[in-house]
């Protein structure tokens, strides 16, 4: 479209709804944030119990992060000692 056939005000349509767009994503990663922040708590939580009332070793936290590699191998944050001991230390405090 040229601008001779562009209507007037379009502009500015053009730019609330690149606003709203903007907007939205940047709601949409912080819900995605919260949300993995809620999960690797969950994880760390979890692994802090299964320590204290199974006796899970470091051996055991490896096989969990191999695990969870292989079944979810597109995310990252499963390698140990790194990101798993930092899940289960971000819950210890």
């Amino acid at each position: 479209m040229t601008d001779a056939l562009v209507p007037a005000g379009y502009d500015e349509v053009l730019t609330r709804l690149k606003d709203e767009v903007r907007t939205a994503r940047m709601s949409a990663q912080r819900a995605a944030n919260a949300e993995l922040l809620h999960l690797y708590r969950t994880i760390g939580q979890t692994i802090l119990e299964q320590q204290a009332v199974a006796g899970w070793g470091g051996k055991i936290i490896d096989r969990l992060s191999a695990d969870l590699r292989r079944e979810f191998p597109g995310m990252s944050g499963w390698t140990v000692p790194a990101s798993v001991d930092t899940l289960r230390g971000c819950c210890s405090s």
